[in-house]
């Protein structure tokens, strides 16, 4: 709770529109590790101190992927007719059409109405949103809220539990899932050679 929102909250700001270099996300995390084990040794995974408090997990923050969903939140107003804010004209320029490839309903991007940037170079922020929005998969208008949460949950890769793991429920949780769908048991590789 304190990494996740005193921590970290004078940094998600600057994240909306400045692309988090290396170095920063390699301070906040060497950070977030230290004040959470207090410079001791690690006794859990940083993958399982990810997960969310329903799998067994802490919750801790993945500081890339948080300013990716930070970027991501805003995108929604771009596919918006209805909102008119200066900074979405300028967003609509420079990617509006490869977002109205990526979203099925937002096609008036393409109109010739609108002015576009058809080149290859973008902004390094814009192509931060591109890249945040391939992470999350899912078309946006079928999000039923355009949190960060929400968007952050997206973003952030699956982490398939250890086989054998069950749910603090008690519910076997499934194996491998990649973009919200089931994959399946896990195949080995031994079965697999013998056709199984």
């Amino acid at each position: 709770m304190i990494i996740n929102t005193l921590g970290a909250s004078g940094l998600w700001y600057t994240a909306t529109v400045v692309n988090m270099p290396d170095w920063v996300n390699t301070r906040i995390s060497k950070a977030i590790w230290g004040f959470l084990w207090n410079g001791k040794t690690e006794l859990v995974k940083r993958e399982t101190c990810r997960l969310p408090w329903q799998h067994g997990g802490l919750s801790v923050i993945d500081p890339l992927e948080k300013a990716w969903a930070v970027k991501l939140r805003w995108v929604p107003p771009v596919g918006d007719v209805s909102c008119e804010g200066k900074w979405v004209f300028s967003a609509r320029y420079w990617i509006g059409i490869l977002l109205s490839c990526r979203m099925k309903g937002w096609a008036f991007l393409r109109s010739n109405e609108l002015t576009k940037h058809l080149g290859d170079a973008k902004p390094p922020v814009y192509q931060a949103v591109l890249t945040a929005v391939d992470r999350a998969g899912v078309d946006l208008d079928l999000l039923p809220n355009h949190s960060v949460k929400t968007v952050y949950a997206k973003v952030t890769p699956p982490t398939p539990p250890a086989v054998g793991l069950c749910s603090p429920v008690g519910i076997e949780v499934s194996y491998f899932t990649f973009m919200g769908q089931d994959l399946g048991q896990p195949i080995w590789w031994s079965q697999y050679k013998l056709g199984k």
